[in-house]
């Protein structure tokens, strides 16, 4: 049954990033920031795998940063669409603006820096899914 697990900050920002990185994987990260949008607006997920579509997320587990509330543990609770009026970023709403006259509201930020220790690594890569209910 798929999970999501609210972040526990006491964990450790180098715990949320061992959803990214494997802990034998020769990358370590430093220089981490997060910025929530809301008190559950961080998560870790697993159990989603089924392929995009067919209602999963195409990843098994890893990450799921919102701009509200994702569901409880157990997947059974709503999610929170609304709103809560917290600051955008100003990194987005400089994208933003060059289209659109407004501002973003409610953005989760997770940024790091990393470096790989192993030699022969030539490249890195991240899977990721959008998804909003804004834009069906």
């Amino acid at each position: 049954m798929p999970t999501i697990t609210p972040f526990n900050p006491a964990a450790g920002l180098g715990s949320l990033l061992d959803q990214l990185f494997a802990p034998a994987s020769g990358i370590s990260a430093s220089a981490i920031q997060l910025h929530p949008s809301a008190n559950r607006a961080v998560n870790l997920f697993s159990g989603f795998g089924a392929p995009q579509g067919a209602g999963g997320l195409g990843i098994a587990d890893g990450l799921l940063l919102t701009s509200g509330w994702a569901p409880g543990f157990s997947n059974t609770v709503g999610w929170d669409g609304v709103s809560n009026g917290a600051a955008g970023d100003a990194d987005v709403d400089a994208v933003v603006n060059t289209v659109f006259n407004t501002l973003s509201y409610d953005a989760t930020l997770l940024a790091f820096d990393f470096t790989v220790s192993d030699p022969t690594a030539t490249s890195i890569s991240f899977d990721l899914v959008f998804g909003t209910d804004e834009y069906p």
